[in-house]
């Protein structure tokens, strides 16, 4: 797999990889005898928004942190049962 230059798979990055793979089952789960018609295939499913859609990216602020998980109290937590 891919990795940027810091060594992180990047969401565009996986994106791409993503779409590798599954072009690649499709060739391999859906074998096609004439090698014409499977590139031919593979060049359209290529397309831009023919098989994935392109990425979308959401920036949002970095959650503020505070205690961490483990030091919860669950003795203040109270457990009911569902009617």
């Amino acid at each position: 797999m891919a990795e940027s230059i810091t060594g992180e798979l990047s969401p565009l990055l996986l994106h791409s990889e993503l779409a590798k793979a599954y072009l690649d089952w499709l060739d391999t789960s859906f074998a096609l005898n004439n090698p014409g018609v499977s590139s031919e295939r593979r060049k359209l499913l290529s397309e831009r928004g023919k098989l994935v859609t392109d990425v979308y990216l959401e920036a949002i602020r970095k959650y503020q942190t505070g205690e961490s998980f483990a030091s919860v109290s669950w003795g203040s937590i109270r457990f009911t049962a569902a009617c």
